[in-house]
């Protein structure tokens, strides 16, 4: 059933010591002027680095900018989820991979933002139909 766009949330998991830095400058890029010197991973490094390196085919489905790349570099963009189960939420509490530790379920915070906010706000974005590092066409 279709619930309407106002109510899709997306959803982004990050240390609590991350907050202050995130209420002060928002959510930012590792490349932002803004960006948090002292910014808590709690992700796989090697997703990280993966993404940093990993150009994917693109078309614009019409929201975002009306600009339509041919690709784009996902470590360009912040991952967001559709849900709140993410994997990357087990791995961040146990472990595993490459995460440097293990980090306890009560430092992870959970950010969400209204899909319809996102349209709005006139930034680039881009929807995978699974996990970015094996798809080749994000729309």
């Amino acid at each position: 059933m279709y619930c309407g766009i106002n109510k899709v949330i997306l959803y982004r998991i990050t240390h609590i010591d991350n907050i202050p830095h995130i209420l002060q400058h928002g959510i930012t890029h590792k490349d932002s002027p803004n960006k948090n010197p002292d910014y808590k991973n709690i992700g796989d490094l090697s997703l990280i680095v993966n993404r940093s390196k990993k150009f994917v085919s693109v078309e614009n489905g019409g929201f975002g900018s009306a600009i339509s790349l041919t690709s784009i570099q996902l470590g360009d963009f912040i991952p967001f989820y559709f849900g709140v189960k993410m994997p990357m939420l087990y791995v961040a509490q146990h472990g595993g991979n490459f995460v440097e530790r293990a980090t306890s379920p009560i430092d992870i915070i959970y950010l969400g933002c209204s899909m319809s906010k996102l349209i709005s706000s006139n930034i680039d974005f881009y929807f995978t139909d699974g996990h970015a590092r094996y798809v080749y066409l994000i729309l």
